[in-house]
């Protein structure tokens, strides 16, 4: 799975993806602290619905200025309750959104000073963007792990948690498509191996 910035320069793209509470924050960090340069397609996703985007002036052309705040700003929560249970609705946002985002991770990417280019997307493989990456990683955790990382990170009671978690992909799928699979049940030394080896053994294909 070569990525079109790697056929083209030195560089290697790594698209991290995991459900929430699976720690692929965690990996990340774990990367940039080796030295990768990191892209956050989530910091992406709100920088294209800023005002003035191309992307913007799209989803407020499809859903209708009821979704704007005050500021300006598309309010995000209008914009979740309005796709969240209509499957034609959040297709559209998705179509608009995620070139947006792939367009500006791709820029980030081949301007970065860096021979490897973490990608943390919670969409990589929906999106497209795993098409466009020399390898996919999947992170995975025990559910009664996320369920106490998203009821600390996020101050949720248990039900709420839970319900995030039902609303969540099921990876089975992009399981088959990833290069590597990362467990991330809270031990960050048995982690960390994990990412150090799955380093390893991408520089080795590379060879």
């Amino acid at each position: 799975m070569k990525g079109q910035i790697g056929m083209k320069s030195n560089k290697t793209l790594i698209g991290i993806t995991g459900n929430t509470g699976s720690g692929k924050t965690t990996v990340c960090k774990i990367l940039k602290d080796m030295g990768f340069y990191t892209i956050d397609c989530d910091v992406i996703s709100h920088a294209v619905l800023s005002p003035g985007e191309s992307a913007y002036t799209k989803v407020i052309g499809a859903f209708g200025t009821e979704i704007v705040a005050d500021n300006g700003e598309i309010d995000r929560r209008k914009l979740g309750s309005v796709v969240f249970s209509d499957h034609d609705k959040r297709t559209l946002l998705e179509s608009i959104v995620h070139p947006a985002v792939i367009d500006r991770a791709l820029d980030e990417a081949a301007m970065a000073d860096s021979k490897y280019i973490v990608i943390d997307a919670v969409l990589l493989v929906e999106s497209g963007l795993h098409h466009r990456c020399d390898a996919v990683w999947l992170v995975t955790a025990d559910e009664k792990e996320r369920l106490a990382r998203i009821i600390n990170r996020d101050n949720l009671n248990q039900e709420a948690a839970q319900a995030r978690m039902r609303n969540q992909r099921d990876t089975a799928q992009i399981a088959k498509l990833a290069s590597e699979i990362i467990t991330n049940d809270g031990d960050l030394d048995i982690l960390q191996w994990q990412v150090k080896t799955a380093v390893q053994k991408l520089q080795v294909n590379e060879v």
